[in-house]
């Protein structure tokens, strides 16, 4: 990847339609990560191909947890530690919330599907 200031892309690009994608998406979808540079001047990465993406969500190294430190604030809010949704939360706090969710889920749901069945008998 390089990392020449000249290479460096503008973030958000230009539309040339407001209701469609920028044009250089397409051409970003073939070629490998590149560096970005937000509108407030922070650097920043994108990826676009699929397999990228794939290595990107699976590496644990970056965070969605807004909380940590050096964590990019587009907007400049800061952050209330706890006051955030599970999705905002990584492993294995992220993990644990999750599991006790589903398990509420499933167990309303399995009662549904229980008494309808019930009543088609």
């Amino acid at each position: 990847m390089t990392t020449h200031e000249e290479s460096v892309l503008d973030w958000p690009m230009p539309r040339l339609c407001p209701l469609l994608p920028p044009d250089r998406y397409a051409e970003l979808r073939s070629v490998p990560p590149q560096r970005v540079r937000l509108d407030d001047g922070t650097p920043a990465w994108i990826v676009s191909r699929y397999q990228d993406v794939r290595e990107a969500m699976m590496n644990p190294a970056p965070s969605v947890d807004n909380t940590l430190p050096g964590f990019l604030q587009h907007l400049p809010v800061p952050p209330v530690p706890r006051a955030q949704s599970f999705m905002r939360m990584d492993p294995p706090e992220h993990t644990r919330l999750r599991r006790t969710v589903c398990r509420n889920q499933w167990a309303g749901l399995s009662s549904v599907v229980g008494a309808a069945g019930a009543d088609e008998e």
